[in-house]
């Protein structure tokens, strides 16, 4: 390859010839060329750019870099014999790169009342947003209600089988030790009053009734809604639902609407599972540290606990059920076009369904008690 840049000795001092092409592919060995040769001469005078023959913005730019390095030694220095054209391509750059160096970067301060007012509107943007969302849920469930056959039946046994069977076994576990241990704190406090027979009464009604439909909600949620939000934003990122919409499909039907009915399937059997081994947990205690036979358990556990603890805790997965496959799938409607976003997306999902899981399990709790069952 044709050497590029060269320095030559005059009478007047040394020149920095420079040579050839300058394009995008050639700067990287000319600028290696220029930071060679600048420290081992004197203070350049002149730059002789008569010899170039090609340039384009990235040969400008670094013509202009090696100017204002050399005329932090030499002031006077000047480029000569530079074609106009090329000329007028340096004094392009010259100007964007004054114009982005002079430009001041402002970092915006906010007051207190404006970071207030901007959160609640967001907030209340994330309400509009999730209203018109069940209004578009809503809108398609009727539609399908009236041709049965539109509905996703394939999918929809699909989501029982991943949100609700794959999940029996954590369910399984979780709901034991919840057992054993609400068993245990009972039995410690009832044994100093010589009551340890109420430990079926008491572990049953709160199994049954909160424990058993509240834990086995909130695993589902950090299961399965989390699972709804990465599929769908990462659908949504890569351009699916929008080839969806394209082809006159309607994402919400095709997608949303069978999780949402496996879901309604699938978690209340997942409670009743739950209920199973949250009292089997409560056995193992009882006749450990009451000494109370797995007979007699049973006995009093039908004596004593009505099934109407049993149905109250059935009322609520439905709606449970409602709250996790509606935040999953609307946080992943939500995402924007970055991996990241889809992270962030899903970490709210689980986040934004426990906490209403809770809330609504507290305010069907002051609702039943209004009640009076």
């Amino acid at each position: 390859m044709e050497q590029q840049a060269s320095i030559q000795s005059t009478q007047q001092g040394s020149v920095l010839s420079l040579a050839g092409s300058w394009l995008i592919d050639d700067v990287s060995t000319v600028d290696t060329w220029i930071q060679k040769l600048i420290p081992s001469h004197s203070v350049i005078q002149l730059i002789d750019a008569t010899q170039i023959t090609q340039m384009d913005t990235a040969g400008a730019f670094l013509l202009y870099s090696v100017h204002e390095k050399l005329v932090k030694e030499n002031n006077a220095i000047k480029i000569n014999g530079l074609k106009d054209n090329f000329q007028s391509l340096l004094k392009l750059v010259t100007e964007e790169v004054t114009t982005v160096e002079s430009t001041p970067i402002v970092i915006p301060h906010y007051n207190w009342f404006y970071r207030i007012g901007k959160k609640t509107f967001d907030v209340a943007q994330q309400f509009l947003d999730m209203f018109a969302f069940l209004g578009e849920i809503f809108t398609n469930l009727f539609y399908v209600m009236m041709r049965p056959i539109k509905l996703q039946w394939r999918s929809m046994i699909h989501e029982i089988d991943v949100g609700g069977y794959r999940a029996l076994p954590i369910i399984a576990v979780m709901m034991f030790l919840i057992g054993v241990v609400v068993a245990y704190q009972l039995g410690v406090q009832l044994r100093i009053y010589g009551a340890n027979a109420y430990v079926v009464d008491l572990s049953g009604v709160a199994i049954l009734r909160e424990f058993s439909p509240l834990i086995c909600s909130v695993i589902i949620a950090g299961r399965t809604s989390t699972s709804f939000a990465a599929l769908l934003g990462t659908m949504k990122v890569n351009e699916e639902l929008d080839a969806l919409q394209t082809m006159g499909i309607s994402p919400v039907e095709r997608l949303v609407l069978p999780k949402i009915f496996g879901l309604l399937i699938a978690l209340p059997l997942l409670v009743v599972w739950g209920d199973i081994f949250g009292v089997f947990g409560s056995m193992v205690v009882a006749k450990n540290m009451a000494s109370i036979s797995f007979q007699a358990f049973f006995e009093r556990f039908k004596a004593e606990v009505a099934i109407k603890h049993f149905y109250i805790g059935l009322v609520k997965t439905p709606v449970f059920a409602l709250i996790i496959a509606g935040i999953g799938c609307f946080q992943g409607f939500q995402a924007e076009g970055s991996a990241q976003s889809v992270g962030e997306r899903t970490t709210k999902a689980a986040v934004q369904a426990i906490f209403l899981i809770i809330l609504a399990d507290g305010i069907f709790s002051i609702i039943f008690n209004w009640m009076d069952i």
